[in-house]
């Protein structure tokens, strides 16, 4: 579920994942568009990539009509100040609001995007009080950013025991 006018796909998508023991949750690349989110809806995700994302997440929540558990996807670069390191005082926002962090652990995109590094800066760094890494399996197929460095599912197999995790692209693998 996204924000690309997916509106009136939300009850069957929301239908199969249940059916398929997978929550449905909405997820909206553009985050001062979470206040779109179905209320019945126990959840809904805002993508941060840059400060926009985060002041358009932080304006949005306060439109909701309801009051789902908030959680971002993030590749960090919406938290990080020009010299690369992690803002706390842009954090300290979702910290209060007690927003899930999801990283975006795509091993494709090298050593510095692996959940136990993301883990790392979403506990030590960013200071969040609950991390969950999101695999990136796009479209259910291996993907990669270089020729011949095909990830699927299986290579993120020593997270998948973890208490929570995510796919990017999962409604196209149901």
């Amino acid at each position: 579920m996204d924000d690309y006018d997916n509106a009136a796909l939300w009850p069957d998508f929301r239908h199969h994942c249940i059916v398929n023991n997978v929550m449905p949750v909405p997820w909206y690349t553009h985050s001062d568009e979470l206040w779109k989110c179905p209320t019945d809806a126990d959840n809904v995700i805002g993508e941060i990539e840059g400060g926009g994302d985060r002041e358009g997440f932080l304006n949005s929540v306060g439109l909701l009509t309801h009051s789902p558990n908030l959680a971002i996807i993030t590749d960090w670069n919406g938290f990080r100040d020009s010299s690369g390191v992690i803002v706390d005082e842009w954090c300290k926002p979702f910290r209060d609001l007690k927003v899930t962090c999801i990283s975006e652990s795509y091993l494709p995109d090298g050593p510095t995007h692996s959940p136990d590094h993301d883990e790392f800066i979403a506990k030590d760094q960013a200071q969040f009080y609950k991390y969950m890494p999101a695999f990136g399996c796009y479209l259910g197929k291996p993907q990669s950013t270089k020729p011949g460095e095909e990830f699927t599912l299986a290579d993120y197999s020593q997270w998948i025991n973890d208490p929570a995790w995510w796919v990017w692209s999962a409604e196209t693998v149901l």
